[in-house]
């Protein structure tokens, strides 16, 4: 992360928690479901809502994300933010439950 950024992550840490800084090495771990938080260029947290769909394939110019916020649809930049990741809800049931059953018969 460069220095913006990392001022930016640790004045909005407790906000971010659970979420992945999203930067070119790890972008295959985006995935459609997932719920997106950014930090504009001016320093603000967002919130960016559920992503529908992922678009523009050319990943380092031109890629968005298409966003639900409500009833609302948003296109979201990945090189006008800094875009933080966190893995779709029914995912993360499923790890959960499946640590819970694990200790259980285990």
């Amino acid at each position: 992360m460069d220095n913006f950024i990392s001022e930016q992550y640790n004045l909005h840490k407790s906000k971010l928690e659970g979420f992945t800084y999203i930067n070119h090495d790890n972008l295959y771990i985006v995935k459609t479901g997932g719920i997106i938080k950014y930090i504009n260029l001016n320093g603000d947290l967002m919130y960016g809502g559920i992503i529908i769909k992922i678009l523009d394939t050319d990943k380092y110019t031109t890629l968005n994300f298409l966003l639900k916020i409500g009833n609302d649809f948003r296109k979201l930049s990945y090189t006008k933010n800094y875009i933080f990741y966190s893995e779709p809800i029914k995912n993360k049931k499923k790890k959960i439950l499946k640590e819970l059953l694990t200790e259980l018969f285990t």
